[in-house]
């Protein structure tokens, strides 16, 4: 009889331990997600640009700046600002010149009036590049000023500058709905995990006790 009751303790406890790893196992997943949502919220956002996105100005400018959250990181061949035609001509030259939170992009003289497309890629503070794009026009009616203290947010970067650049401001670089979407699932089946277990704690108490009296 001894021996069978302890086959029986050791049977029961080996539920509690299983699900005690499912859970540990649960969290360190959350755990991952959580840091990769907090890594992705911490990228730089462009904030300001002159010329300003969709601006029509009537002389074209000699220079783009670009303002972020914060200070770009100056790496070599890490930041590029492209400015090109309607025709996909490049009417920028050099490289850009990083000045803590503003990048600068010197212009051709010969631009002429037509719609420009702005195409840049930094690194931001914490190492990782983003990237976006922006038009503005040269032409008659223009305003003078066509400076922005606004220019939306950006996208963690590609590669390339250029490629999966929008026309317009780039989308939210803060954490997609489906990776929200994924660590509220897993705290919810780590919250029935963490019950599961409880009962089963409970049940084993209960059987030991139902044992111990036998």
């Amino acid at each position: 009889m001894a021996i069978s009751t302890q086959t029986k303790l050791r049977t029961h406890h080996k539920k509690p331990r299983s699900i005690a790893a499912v859970i540990a196992t649960v969290f360190m997943a959350c755990a991952v997600l959580f840091m990769g949502g907090t890594a992705a919220q911490a990228h730089d956002q462009l904030v300001g640009t002159d010329p300003q996105q969709d601006a029509t100005v009537e002389t074209a400018p000699d220079h783009v700046t670009l303002t972020y959250s914060g200070e770009i990181t100056q790496v070599q061949n890490g930041n590029k600002v492209i400015v090109t035609d309607s025709h996909g001509k490049t009417v920028s030259t050099g490289d850009p010149t990083v000045n803590g939170r503003e990048v600068t992009q010197k212009i051709k003289s010969d631009a002429t009036d037509e719609t420009y497309k702005v195409a840049w890629r930094v690194v931001s503070q914490d190492g990782h590049p983003i990237e976006g794009a922006f038009n503005f026009t040269v032409g008659k009616g223009g305003s003078g000023d066509a400076s922005s203290s606004s220019a939306g947010a950006s996208n963690e970067a590609s590669p390339n500058a250029s490629s999966g650049s929008s026309d317009s401001e780039a989308s939210n670089s803060g954490v997609p709905l489906w990776v929200s979407g994924v660590i509220g699932a897993i705290i919810a089946l780590g919250i029935v995990a963490i019950v599961a277990l409880l009962l089963a704690r409970n049940r084993a108490r209960k059987n030991d006790e139902q044992n111990g009296r036998k």
